[in-house]
């Protein structure tokens, strides 16, 4: 192989070289999913760093799309922000199943780690089609250096946690690429709904999602519709065919079309600048700038969405008794209320420049 690559255009030379080194990674990783090993031991240890980067890389390009044989048309797509967090992320695929129009959507899931007993949770899905994205600057990909942490993260006066900036960094470029590199949704032009790995959904909240979308034509200024809110103290079960009007997003099931996307987008600076590691406050922050008073979200005032990490064993259903108990399916929707919130409130954690000009190349 030297030898032949000697007589080669350097060029040239050099691409070969690297279609070489990807496709060992390829073969490698392909057959190390065979049998999806329950530990990642095995499989991350007989490569290196710069092998999984040219992996992930390699598979963001490719946007392979698996259950291609289920022959229906995707009216929705649902992205999943996936950490290392498999019990939850379990949890969340199976109410994902039970779900009423699963078969026509399309599940994008977004990884911040590449572990394979994650890839075997996903790749067991049948129920839809599905495609995977690896967020390409994750710690994992930099465990020494900026995006990572790094020693600079302890000189700077703004100090950074780099696990936490990671989060907003993530969604970012995953809304990015879903909106603008995703080849098959070149000419898709309906809802994308973001999802956290620890949600656990109602049987309705795509019924529920579609119908709160006709509602929306009652709020012209709504460009976001949200399956719940944090506020889930006083559950009301009257209210399951209401919705509130409000002012800010809340990261409970968010929702939206490409075209309110390319006009958020152009206010990316104020995503970027703004001094909040969450990315749903920070998202409101640059909506604020397009829509200075009016509302801008459509949230359903019961919800069809609960946190698995924060709502106790789903097996007793103490705080997560919205799916079990409360009645699904309306037929239509009523408002019930309209907030419109103050100014925004910095939760910091979000100063420094090296984040800041991370998330505007993106």
């Amino acid at each position: 192989m030297r030898h032949f690559l000697k007589k080669m255009n350097p060029r040239l030379a050099t691409t070969v070289m690297l279609a070489w080194g990807c496709l060992v990674v390829i073969v490698f990783l392909k057959n190390s999913h065979t049998e999806y090993p329950q530990s990642s031991a095995p499989m991350l240890s007989q490569v290196t760093l710069n092998d999984l980067r040219n992996f992930i890389h390699l598979m963001n390009i490719k946007q392979l799309v698996y259950n291609t044989h289920k022959k229906v048309s995707v009216d929705l797509v649902i992205v999943v922000q996936v950490h290392d967090r498999l019990p939850h992320l379990q949890q969340l695929i199976r109410s994902l199943s039970l779900a009423s129009g699963i078969n026509n959507t399309l599940l994008i899931f977004s990884h911040d780690v590449y572990q394979p007993y994650i890839n075997s949770a996903i790749h067991n899905i049948t129920f839809a089609k599905t495609m995977q994205i690896f967020y390409p600057l994750s710690v994992q990909m930099y465990p020494d250096e900026f995006p990572g942490p790094s020693l600079q993260d302890y000189l700077d006066d703004d100090w950074r946690n780099a696990t936490v900036t990671q989060l907003k960094h993530h969604w970012w470029w995953t809304s990015n690429f879903v909106f603008n590199r995703v080849r098959i949704l070149h000419d898709y032009s309906g809802p994308v709904l973001f999802l956290e790995d620890d949600n656990y959904l109602t049987p309705d909240f795509i019924h529920c999602l579609f119908l709160m979308r006709d509602h929306a034509s009652t709020c012209p200024s709504c460009r976001f519709l949200v399956l719940g809110t944090a506020k889930q103290g006083h559950l009301i079960p009257s209210d399951y065919n209401a919705v509130i009007v409000k002012s800010n997003l809340e990261n409970y099931g968010v929702a939206l079309n490409r075209s309110t996307w390319h006009e958020v987008s152009k206010y990316g600076e104020f995503f970027c600048k703004f001094d909040d590691y969450r990315w749903v406050a920070s998202l409101t922050h640059a909506v604020r700038q397009l829509i200075s008073s009016d509302p801008t979200t459509m949230a359903l005032a019961l919800p069809r969405v609960a946190r698995t990490t924060s709502c106790g064993s789903l097996s007793t259903r103490k705080s997560c008794r919205l799916v079990k108990s409360f009645r699904q399916f309306p037929t239509f929707f009523t408002t019930k209320t309209v907030e419109v919130e103050s100014a925004d409130v910095s939760h910091g954690g979000w100063t420094n420049s090296r984040d800041q000009i991370l998330c505007m190349g993106m």
